[in-house]
């Protein structure tokens, strides 16, 4: 190792200035190395331009040495995965290479928050997130809520930075949740569990448990904060009022019971990250959910599992989708009137359910979803490299299905590309407008119809292809 940095040395050197240290700080992923460019520190903030000659240099000793295992991305990728390290140059002093440990990545991360954020005007910084892997993947759910000097406030459940997906590897993943407040050139860091050593404070002592029991809104106010104090506070309260108790039973029990995929999961379960964070919310409360279409286009299997276990749930609240299926298996021919009629009957007390529920209690993620759910008229349903393994398993596929056209008169396009292979339930063959759908780079599959009569639905492979029927199979 010696050697290559003095080699590398020497063939930098001409482009190193006197007076200055510069920096680079990749670090190994699992999909190659992230970040690296070289930088100087001025005035405490990094100036990236200042490093822009030394690193076509590196780029130039890498390409004229030919050797892609004797190089500072071999180095690199000799360090365990996740992990960052740090190269100095300097005029006249040979070249250092440090891994990173907790303590540098908690220093990185209080210079960045306190220089970024005075720059764009912020005057109050305060985030709290947890830490979820899905799909192996690290996922960071939270808020950051940011307060500008004329004391307006930005809110964003977008959380995203490298320090703080490195802090989670450095500890060996002991680290659940993790919050901070920066204000007037102060930062303050929660975490649970606390880490003394690093002045992380107890995230427990944060908490605001101050509830008036008899305030029906702040009791569910508390059941809907995704906090698991907060929700074992409000099952507390609602143990001794039995009408609330029921009321809440109706709204979440068999969302509970869909996402742990367990028909004797309680209420108390609501706490469980398997059932929803904040991400959940988010996924739903965004652009991929909109008035007219869902898109679950490049969703990977934990995103598109929620969205089909959520609205699915949401529906079987109404009513079971099997007393529907009841109802059409006793038709002996295709009679679009009798068809329509019997859907319409389950579609105004769908529509009836969720108002009633929005009108109950709408200031938690549940009304405000829901609010959007009700003004949906779903006319296209989007696959694009969409993992949807495990959707395909979920216990409510048939009133997920349902949903999409929940309103009479819709029409559904289903277009599936290059994705997972959907099993669209035996609901396929029963909406009164049986989706039109579009094949590409798929197999198709329709599920059985478990109707007495054949059913026609239009399909078309690839996009260029001609719109054909099919008729439905016993």
């Amino acid at each position: 190792m010696n050697k290559f940095f003095e080699s590398l040395y020497a063939y930098i050197d001409s482009v190193l200035e006197d007076g200055l240290i510069y920096y680079s700080t990749p670090i190994n992923q699992e999909r190659g190395i992230l970040g690296g460019m070289v930088y100087c520190i001025v005035d405490g903030v990094k100036n990236y331009n200042l490093g822009k000659e030394v690193e076509k240099k590196l780029d130039d000793f890498q390409i004229e040495i030919e050797d892609e295992y004797v190089s500072m991305y071999a180095l690199t990728k000799l360090l365990p995965v996740n992990r960052r390290i740090k190269y100095i140059f300097q005029k006249g002093q040979p070249i250092k290479a440090e891994v990173y440990s907790t303590q540098m990545i908690i220093d990185d991360f209080i210079n960045d928050l306190k220089n970024g954020y005075s720059y764009k005007g912020f005057v109050r910084v305060e985030a709290e997130f947890q830490y979820i892997i899905q799909d192996k993947n690290l996922k960071l759910s939270g808020n950051i809520i940011k307060t500008n000097s004329d004391l307006t406030t930005v809110n964003s459940d977008k959380i995203y930075d490298d320090n703080l997906e490195l802090l989670y590897y450095s500890l060996d993943g002991k680290i659940d949740k993790f919050h901070f407040v920066f204000e007037n050139d102060c930062l303050s860091i929660f975490s649970k569990p606390a880490f003394p050593e690093y002045n992380f404070l107890d995230l427990n002592e944060t908490i605001n448990m101050e509830l008036d029991e008899n305030n029906k809104d702040e009791v569910f106010s508390f059941l809907e904060s995704l906090n698991e104090h907060k929700i074992a506070k409000a099952i507390e309260v609602l143990k001794t009022k039995p009408e609330w108790y029921a009321r809440a039973e109706a709204r979440y029990l068999n969302f509970i019971k869909t996402r742990l995929k367990n028909p004797e999961a309680g209420l108390e379960q609501l706490a469980d990250i398997k059932v929803i964070t904040q991400l959940d919310v988010s996924l739903m409360m965004g652009k991929d959910i909109d008035k007219n279409f869902i898109s679950l286009s490049y969703l990977d299997d934990s995103q598109t599992c929620f969205i089909v276990d959520y609205l699915g749930a949401m529906v079987r609240n109404a009513f079971h989708s099997e007393d529907l299926i009841a109802e059409m298996k006793i038709l002996v021919e295709d009679d679009d009137d009798r068809v329509r009629e019997i859907h319409k009957k389950y579609s105004d007390i769908l529509d009836k359910w969720i108002k009633n529920e929005i009108e109950f209690y709408n200031g938690g993620w549940f009304g405000k979803i829901n609010k959007k759910l009700f003004d949906m008229y779903v006319e296209k349903l989007l696959f694009d490299h969409t993992d949807f393994s495990s959707a395909n398993k979920s216990l409510v596929m048939n009133e997920f299905m349902f949903f999409l056209e929940n309103k009479p008169e819709s029409s559904l396009l289903i277009d599936i590309f290059q994705s997972t292979c959907p099993n669209l339930g035996c609901m396929f063959w029963i909406l009164p407008n049986i989706p039109d759908t579009i094949w590409g780079d798929v197999k198709p599959y329709f599920p059985k119809s478990v109707l007495s009569f054949q059913r026609s639905a239009s399909i078309k492979i690839g996009d260029d292809g001609q719109w054909n029927d099919i008729t439905s199979e016993h």
